[in-house]
């Protein structure tokens, strides 16, 4: 009997540990099937990266990834899990061209247990149980869609500053409101975590196109940018108050922060210096964000996303990270902050792009060897892309120098807009060096951190980057201080 207790009780502490075990290391199936005629004459390949919600914002900071090259039917993969929530991001390539065209990035929640089915079409299709609180959120991104918020410039149009300040926020309070109500039908539906992190999603996508508005109401609104300034920087003292009281954990509230915290640093810059984009001062951004009550898992994450954004598309980011590295506890964001630092600002090689002209030439830095390149970024549409080409023009034409090549970049995603663009003839010359990014990223532009427009790049003869913040030529000193850049690189 002894022996029989014994063995009992062995088998009970086995099957603890093996319950124990399952919920340490929890697991999640993701399955994905594709329509026939997707695969069809195609090179499709697909990536699947899970990430834990708070670091999905730096895109290296994944847990695990999984890459699935067409040598089955179905996809069929489980991931281990690292806490009671996570998103699951899908790429589907076409010969190593990320198909935007059919479908956007997705990125989906998935819990402990969770069996995720995809189907790839013409889109990307979540179906069965476990998916329901990913066709939720589709619902709710949707109402960002409905209605849209063009009309509210209006108000600005005509003058009328304070009706356009009121019905802006009235406009996305009500977002906001709707949004939540469409979540609270379904609560029933979704576990508690899923509910709690899809309502932090509804709160800051929202708060974060408020702020993004107002932001762009004081780049266009002149000639009343003043007025509008002190409206929109009284909507960013009082977000900063917010964040005392909600500590989010979705990526949207990690968003919403940075939003916050940049809009308080370029909102006077635009009206300062209202042709150019503003250039982040990561310094300044950083020693704002150490003020704010933020508890330490949303202070690594928020750093590690500010880095991932505006990357060496501002200045100071060599300091930035050397201060960021003393108060950051995440042994995997101290090492990002590392490799950004080695990669960006250590290294000087220029990043290896690959650039293709209206013929479908491909370029790499070696193309360009033995000459000094100007890299002019733009995007159809950028109206400061426009009046940067129109002083670039004028820099080219008084150099006269073949040894000094400037190269037009453009970063549109479609290709019919970057012809546009080029037809236009505001953005570049249509007798020089027109090309397009086309590598999904990362590639240059992200690499670098760009994201605003236009910006300009400098490399020397021997493809190492002089420049990835060098003066803009918008007045005198500007035009002076780049024109002397180049002619420094020429007589080396």
């Amino acid at each position: 009997m002894r022996y029989i207790i014994l063995i009992s009780l062995l088998l009970a502490v086995a099957v603890d540990s093996v319950y124990a075990k399952r919920k340490l290391d929890p697991t999640a199936k993701v399955i994905v099937s594709f329509d026939d005629a997707l695969l069809k004459n195609r090179n499709i390949t697909v990536e699947i990266s899970v990430f834990s919600h708070y670091h999905v914002t730096a895109s290296d900071l994944y847990d695990e990834k999984y890459k699935w090259n067409g040598e089955t039917k179905e996809i069929e993969v489980v991931f281990p899990l690292q806490q009671d929530i996570s998103l699951v991001k899908i790429e589907v390539f076409n010969d190593g061209e990320l198909l935007l065209s059919l479908f956007p990035n997705k990125l989906f929640l998935i819990e402990p247990d969770d069996s995720l089915s995809f189907y790839v079409s013409d889109k990307m299709q979540a179906n069965g149980d476990d998916n329901e609180k990913n066709r939720l959120r589709e619902r709710i991104s949707n109402l960002d869609r409905s209605g849209g918020s063009g009309w509210l410039g209006h108000y600005i149009q005509i003058g009328d500053i304070d009706k356009y300040y009121a019905v802006t926020n009235d406009f996305y309070d009500s977002l906001r409101e709707r949004k939540l109500d469409v979540l609270e039908k379904k609560r029933g539906k979704i576990s508690n975590s899923s509910y709690s992190y899809i309502k932090d999603e509804c709160v800051y996508s929202t708060e974060s196109m408020r702020i993004r508005t107002l932001q762009g109401a004081v780049e266009i609104g002149a000639p009343y940018q003043d007025v509008l300034k002190n409206h929109v920087l009284q909507q960013y003292y009082s977000a900063i108050s917010k964040t005392k009281y909600h500590m989010g954990k979705s990526p949207s509230y990690t968003d919403y922060v940075i939003d916050v915290l940049t809009a308080g640093f370029l909102i006077p810059e635009y009206v300062e210096h209202p042709r150019s984009a503003p250039i982040i001062d990561l310094n300044l951004i950083l020693d704002r964000f150490q003020k704010m009550n933020l508890d330490q898992e949303n202070r690594d994450n928020i750093t590690a996303f500010l880095f991932s954004r505006y990357g060496t598309a501002a200045i100071g980011g060599e300091q930035a990270i050397d201060k960021a590295l003393k108060y950051v506890s995440d042994d995997r964001i101290k090492s990002y902050l590392k490799e950004i630092k080695e990669s960006r600002y250590v290294k000087n090689d220029v990043y290896p792009f690959r650039l293709e002209d209206i013929n479908g030439n491909i370029y790499t830095p070696e193309s360009f060897k033995d000459k000094i390149v100007v890299l002019d970024f733009w995007f159809n549409g950028c109206t400061g892309c426009a009046l940067l080409h129109q002083e670039l023009v004028k820099i080219e034409s008084s150099l006269n120098d073949e040894s000094v090549l400037f190269i037009s970049v453009n970063v549109d995603v479609k290709r019919d807009k970057w012809l546009r663009g080029l037809e236009s003839g505001k953005y570049t010359s249509k007798e020089g060096v027109n090309l397009r990014v086309i590598d999904p990223k990362p590639n240059i532009a992200s690499f670098y951190g760009f994201f605003s427009f236009p910006q300009l790049l400098i490399v020397d003869r021997k493809g190492k980057l002089v420049s990835y913040n060098p003066p803009r030529p918008i007045n005198v000193t500007g035009r002076k201080d780049f024109t002397e850049m180049l002619l420094g690189l020429k007589n080396k």
